[in-house]
């Protein structure tokens, strides 16, 4: 599923885009995703520096206890004032987007010139992003999708995430916290679980005995 293959493959064409376009600080929302938290580990193995937004309050403990130094919780009343200071000591020069919407619309906004935001998906609200002409004409900022599924297509591409996915599994770079079982007859049970709780890690659903 997603712990095992979609995440480590995804987080693995993070890395690979940040060696092609040599971003060595990125910023990532949802951070205490499973994703995000895997894509900490794999990021500092590399010498990445990631800036770390979440959207709760207890969350940006939890991305700080898987090791990451910078967190921010967009929830906080001067949450653009923490990413303006982080972004001007930092310089990072890509974001990776799986929100898209406003919110994804105004961290693009709040990127150095020049850097590159990768949407990965759309988690928000709205699936538009808002990105007014200036910012791309002056600023010279991009826009551009990022699908794992897309590049999966290329062999050389395909064989290089893969590789690397199966090694950071094997040394247990990637891990998943699993937060509860439920039986599949209760599945609607466990769907209002995760959509509560869903930085706690993942649910599964097992059979019925």
């Amino acid at each position: 599923g997603a712990t095992a293959l979609v995440n480590p493959l995804t987080v693995e064409l993070f890395l690979l885009e940040c060696e092609k376009g040599h971003h060595k600080v990125v910023v990532h929302n949802a951070a205490a995703s499973a994703l995000g938290l895997q894509l900490i580990a794999a990021a500092r193995a590399k010498g990445i520096t990631v800036i770390n937004l979440v959207r709760r309050a207890e969350n940006v403990a939890t991305v700080k206890a898987e090791g990451a130094e910078f967190a921010i919780d967009t929830t906080a009343a001067d949450w653009e004032d923490q990413f303006r200071a982080l972004a001007a000591a930092h310089n990072p020069t890509a974001y990776f987007d799986p929100v898209g919407g406003a919110a994804g619309s105004k961290v693009l906004s709040l990127m150095p010139d020049g850097s590159t935001t990768f949407c990965y998906g759309v988690l928000g609200e709205s699936i538009s992003y808002t990105v007014p002409a200036g910012e791309v004409l002056f600023q010279e900022k991009v826009l551009r999708g990022l699908w794992v599924t897309k590049a999966l297509q290329n062999p050389e591409t395909a064989a290089t995430l893969v590789a690397n996915a199966l090694s950071n599994l094997a040394s247990k770079v990637y891990q998943t916290t699993i937060y509860k079982k439920y039986p599949v007859s209760q599945f609607e049970a466990a769907l209002k679980d995760y959509k509560a709780n869903a930085s706690k890690g993942k649910i599964l659903l097992v059979p019925s005995v």
